[in-house]
């Protein structure tokens, strides 16, 4: 059996709808590799503070009308030169190091 982070999207769909595991479940799994490896890899500058209260929502809307969009659920990164609304953005710069957006970038 694969491990959580292995998935593709429809095996994670597929896992939420069959309730193989939740979308809190997934947020968790991918915090522990990002705790496990960073200190290494040095992979992430910030990390979404309320990505377990978002998992919470998710996995009731799941469980109230289903997968309703394509990417429901699915966890993901965004590269530090996008602005990601409070979050901090620094497009790796020390310049701007502590900037938290008021605002998500149009992608």
């Amino acid at each position: 059996m694969k491990q959580l982070h292995e998935l593709t999207i429809k095996e994670v769909h597929d896992g939420y709808l069959n309730q193989d595991f939740t979308c809190v479940e997934l947020v968790r799994h991918f915090q522990n590799r990002i705790e496990k490896y960073n200190p290494k890899l040095n992979i992430y500058l910030a990390l979404n503070d309320n990505a377990l209260t978002e998992a919470e929502a998710i996995d009731k809307e799941i469980a109230e009308k289903g997968i309703t969009r394509p990417l429901l659920g699915i966890p993901f990164a965004v590269k530090d030169n996008f602005l990601t609304k409070g979050i901090v953005t620094t497009a790796s710069s020390n310049i701007i190091r502590d900037y938290h957006p008021q605002y998500d970038s149009t992608v």
